[in-house]
């Protein structure tokens, strides 16, 4: 009897746990999104900068609209907020240059 109950805890403690996992910005453990937070803001940032005078295909409540596009979009190396970062912060993580 005592091993029927121990299965049973440990069937709901692993459904427990799933459902748990399934949702993880509620729940017993939360996260928060700061990370993807982060990766839009870059990534509107690079849109911004890339394409100048262009509209995202989205309103802020993500409703799509009709793309214009007010200044035609030329090819040129793309330059990301990341690489941006990378290189304001590269001198301060660079190690000596060995000789």
């Amino acid at each position: 009897m005592l091993a029927v109950g121990g299965l049973a805890f440990v069937l709901i403690l692993v459904q427990v746990t799933i459902a748990d996992v399934d949702r993880p910005y509620s729940g017993i453990v939360k996260i928060r999104p700061v990370d993807m937070n982060r990766t839009a803001n870059d990534d509107a940032e690079d849109f911004v900068q890339n394409w100048p005078g262009a509209t995202l295909p989205c309103d802020a409540d993500g409703a799509p609209r009709l793309l214009r596009v007010s200044a035609p979009l030329t090819a040129r190396p793309m330059v990301l907020a990341a690489d941006r970062r990378d290189a304001r912060a590269g001198d301060r993580r660079r190690s000596p240059a060995r000789g």
